[in-house]
């Protein structure tokens, strides 16, 4: 949370994020930390493929602790279950396999 508080949020404002109290509003920025000392920040975030596609292209080695699939394993199979829209320049080809 120090992290959060005293880098990423002053980060986020000088790219230009506003803050406001509707947590889903649209934003200019949004860091969220993924990992932290290797170890992953939201158990939750296994199921969204909008996280783990790109921790997939960074880290594909890197393993869920609880079932032992890869990152890249995980982001495969979800990039097959959810409409996931490739950006061309951003890092590697897993968000197009559809």
């Amino acid at each position: 949370m120090a992290l959060k508080a005293q880098v990423i949020q002053s980060i986020e404002a000088h790219l230009g994020r506003k803050r406001n109290k509707n947590k889903f509003a649209a934003r200019t920025i949004d860091i969220d930390i993924v990992l932290f000392d290797d170890e992953f920040m939201n158990r939750d975030s296994w199921r969204l493929a909008y996280v783990i596609v790109p921790l997939a292209e960074i880290y594909a080695e890197y393993r869920n602790p609880e079932t032992g699939e890869t990152a890249e394993e995980i982001a495969t199979r979800l990039s097959r279950e959810v409409w996931l829209e490739s950006r061309p320049g951003v890092l590697g080809s897993l968000s197009s396999n559809k």
